[in-house]
């Protein structure tokens, strides 16, 4: 026991959005958790995915099977060889676009699903269906992600830690993103060498003091403007509104040139999963035309009004050149 001497962070009471949830250090981990605690032997992955879940499979020497997913990032396939006995769907709630009753069909026709809500944050949780968040993805932490399961876990995992993961979080929030992104794709790296442990204090008392209320109705009332604004350029059928989005993504023809011209003005836009393009599929294929067009717009509770204005304008200026 330490008495005394300087301060460190506050531990706050638990205020946690998935207070239930079984805490681990990354959502790839809560997969490799699922997996070894499920005994699964082989699952169905949709093409359009990041390598992370791709390589958490591969560590635990499970067998994929790819699937495509339509324009409306619902899968495409019928899963003609699913073995209801043995087989697990991966479903992913692409920027939080999938309800509990779409959720609920899929459980009720392949029975053995796993929710990937990486980009669904604010989704509560489904009565047993596994499902997977992350904390990073959505709020300035530097790790951490929860698990629902009625799996029994019965491993014993050491608790991660975080202090030496803080830098560009910090560094941002003084200096700018700019100058410490460096660091952040550091600090990104390291989730592929990470053993499945569970969420250090650190990350785990940060996300006890999230106003996720207005985190939440921000993100939405983001996402409800820029849908209004650029429904007359975006080439998807999307939502109208979003119980906490992601993201806006925004599919136009000249996404490269619009991307550059954003993050040339400090409007820093993701490009997510350039690895799809390595998978062989066919040019036309959506998931390449996602990878390529799609702009990921950031709609966050860090802004508001005034911002999301701000880049409809100068989407607007940019196209016009």
């Amino acid at each position: 026991m330490e008495i005394g001497g300087y301060y460190g962070f506050e531990q706050h009471e638990d205020n946690s959005y998935h207070r239930n949830a079984i805490k681990l250090n990354s959502g790839r981990n809560c997969l490799r958790a699922l997996i070894r605690n499920r005994q699964i032997k082989r699952i169905y992955l949709p093409y359009y995915i990041c390598d992370a879940v791709i390589e958490a499979c591969h560590l635990e020497d499970c067998q994929i099977v790819f699937y495509f997913i339509g324009q409306d990032f619902r899968p495409q396939s019928e899963f003609t060889g699913f073995d209801l006995s043995i087989d697990y769907l991966y479903l992913v709630n692409y920027a939080g676009f999938l309800t509990v009753e779409e959720v609920l069909d899929y459980q009720k026709a392949y029975q053995n699903i796993i929710l990937d809500n990486t980009q669904a944050f604010f989704m509560k949780q489904i009565p047993d269906v596994d499902m997977i968040y992350s904390c990073r993805k959505f709020f300035g932490v530097p790790d951490g992600a929860y698990l629902y399961t009625s799996a029994k876990i019965i491993e014993q995992y050491e608790k991660d830690y975080s202090y030496d993961r803080m830098g560009h979080i910090l560094g941002r929030y003084e200096l700018g993103a700019e100058k410490f992104y460096a660091a952040y794709a550091q600090n990104e790296e390291k989730f592929s060498s990470m053993s499945i442990r569970h969420m250090s204090d650190l990350t785990d008392n940060m996300m006890r003091v999230i106003d996720y209320g207005r985190s939440m109705v921000q993100r939405s009332c983001n996402y409800s403007l820029l849908y209004r604004k650029l429904l007359k350029w975006n080439q998807l059928t999307l939502p109208e509104q979003v119980n906490g989005a992601f993201s806006y993504p925004l599919l136009v023809n000249d996404a490269e040139r619009i991307r550059r011209k954003l993050i040339e003005e400090k409007i820093f836009i993701p490009q997510y999963w350039r690895e799809v393009l390595d998978r062989r599929l066919p040019e036309d294929a959506i998931e390449c035309q996602y990878t390529n067009n799609i702009i990921w717009l950031p709609c966050d509770q860090r802004y508001g009004e005034v911002e999301m204005n701000y880049i409809v304008d100068r989407i607007g200026r940019i196209r016009k050149l």
